[in-house]
């Protein structure tokens, strides 16, 4: 036999409306949620700014948004778009979102996140390669405004793994790297000659030799 908690429960939500049992929660102020975008459909937000809006211009499916379109959110003078793919309410396959007129990330999303292979660009640096959860995991090319460049692997946003970092100095390094410093295996070359050998947190002694790279010599033993 039902419970009388029970039953009165089971009739509250078969009398509450669609949106109401679907799409809760409803986002708030530090609370991720579903935001209404316009003709009865939702996307998720998981970082709602007071008095945020959001619409949607693409299809909708079980009052979510999916399948291409644009989608913009608006927060008093603010404004960011995409244009893409959306499945079941989140940011789901190609697509270009556009912080401000000069950053922004085009390529593949997964739930929200930069997640294949993808462009970002923001004033003076811009990556191209593999992201994986909104970082960047896997090869890629990182170039920046004043002429460095690294062509290589990262790993959790960090110049990990093997690559070739070249500075707008004429300074070349080429090897293996730790969290954006020679760590391992590498050569550094630059206009007085070349070093090669194993490398520890960018500093380079093998008796007869000491080199530092993307530290202060000082810090080097």
């Amino acid at each position: 036999m039902i419970s009388r908690i029970l039953l009165v429960a089971l009739l509250v939500a078969a009398l509450l409306p669609f949106d109401a049992q679907a799409q809760t929660p409803l986002a708030e102020v530090g609370k991720p949620g579903w935001t209404p975008s316009g003709n009865g459909c939702f996307v998720w937000n998981r970082a709602p700014a007071p008095e945020e809006t959001a619409s949607w211009s693409g299809p909708c499916i079980n009052k979510r948004a999916s399948g291409r379109g644009l989608l913009v959110w608006r927060a008093g003078e603010s404004e960011q778009r995409y244009e893409g793919e959306m499945r079941d309410g989140h940011l789901n396959g190609r697509g270009k979102y556009t912080f401000t007129l000069s950053t922004f990330y085009e390529g593949d999303f997964k739930d929200d996140d930069f997640d294949g292979k993808g462009v970002m660009a923001e004033p003076g640096v811009r990556f191209e390669g593999l992201w994986k959860a909104g970082r960047k995991n896997g090869r890629g090319v990182l170039t920046t405004m004043n002429g460095d460049r690294y062509d290589g692997e990262f790993a959790e946003d960090a110049m990990t793994g093997r690559g070739v970092l070249v500075l707008s100095d004429g300074r070349k390094y080429d090897g293996a790297l730790k969290d954006g410093l020679p760590e391992g295996q590498g050569t550094l070359t630059d206009p007085a000659g070349s070093v090669t050998g194993t490398w520890k947190a960018g500093c380079f002694n093998d008796g007869k030799n000491k080199a530092a790279f993307g530290v202060s010599p000082s810090a080097c033993p």
